[in-house]
């Protein structure tokens, strides 16, 4: 390996070795003040990730010159709210535990694989399962994820009728980008499985 290549390697080692502690002091921090706001909180505020919908919102838009009342906002977004059952609390303290968890695991993983590249073995059947095991994470926190949003949709603010079709479009929006990652580390990981066997075919033929 020459080089330039080497210093490119070694960058990338540290940027993921940074993340990986900042993860990891993130997690204590969040541990920490949870445990300390579900304990000394008698409001039981809680800050709760929602799609949320408001009929005939008091807003008035002007489209063209022209002042427009809309019927319904819609929209998805972090919302404090007080009295927040206590079992509700303990879910979605839960959740943002298990999601920096994954993150932290999915960076370990990564970081495995980087150091494969030193023993010029990073196109092996290990590597291609890490990916798949990567893939796996992403599916869980992003089911996860909107498994919350919509337990606390159910639980705070039940959507009725015609609010419930900006609901769906707005989580297939907000998910976009999640299924495409989620997607390209699977195939990823198909690559290189194919490269793996096409390079024991090409030894087995010599």
């Amino acid at each position: 390996m020459n080089q330039p290549n080497k210093k490119l390697i070694k960058g990338i080692k540290i940027f993921f070795k940074i993340i990986y502690i900042v993860l990891i002091v993130i997690f204590g921090i969040e541990v920490l003040s949870q445990v300390i706001i579900l304990v000394l909180d008698k409001d039981q505020t809680g800050i709760l990730p929602l799609i949320y919908s408001i009929d005939q919102p008091d807003l008035v838009l002007n489209i063209l010159g022209k002042e427009v009342k809309p019927e319904l906002l819609s929209g998805i977004g972090a919302v404090v709210v007080k009295d927040v059952p206590l079992f509700l609390k303990i879910i979605n303290v839960l959740f943002i535990f298990t999601a920096v968890a994954i993150y932290i695991l999915i960076i370990k993983i990564i970081r495995n694989i980087i150091k494969t590249i030193d023993q010029n073995n990073i196109f092996s059947l290990l590597n291609a399962r890490r990916l798949k095991k990567i893939g796996f994470l992403l599916v869980a926190n992003w089911i996860l994820g909107y498994a919350i949003v919509y337990i606390n949709i159910f639980t705070v603010m039940p959507l009725k009728g015609a609010a419930i079709i900006p609901a769906i479009t707005i989580s297939v929006t907000e998910s976009s980008a999640q299924l495409i990652a989620i997607v390209f580390t699977f195939f990823m990981a198909a690559v290189f499985k194919i490269g793996v066997e096409m390079e024991e075919e090409n030894k087995s033929f010599v």
